[in-house]
């Protein structure tokens, strides 16, 4: 989930610095060799230069296990405030 602020990968938020990083070995480390799927959730309110960042880096693993859902959840926080994901 990608925020103004911040990011979150599952339970744990990332700052954008970290979030490659943190991704990448929480990947390594939970699939086990298997292909992983991501789910992007964007708030309605991220730059659209931070969408193109986030996109861009994700678009650009070279990890060909890694597989990203073409569905993306753009989200109002106001309409779904139990999310956690401030």
């Amino acid at each position: 989930t990608f925020n103004p602020n911040n990011a979150w990968l599952n339970d744990t938020k990332l700052e954008k610095s970290d979030f490659k990083i943190t991704l990448l070995e929480f990947i390594d480390f939970s699939s086990e060799g298997k292909k992983t799927m991501l789910h992007l959730n964007f708030n309605d309110k991220l730059l659209y230069e931070d969408y193109l960042f986030y996109k861009t880096m994700i678009y650009n693993f070279e990890d060909k296990n890694i597989l990203t859902n073409k569905i993306e959840f753009i989200f109002d926080q106001n309409k779904v405030p139990d999310c956690g994901c401030e």
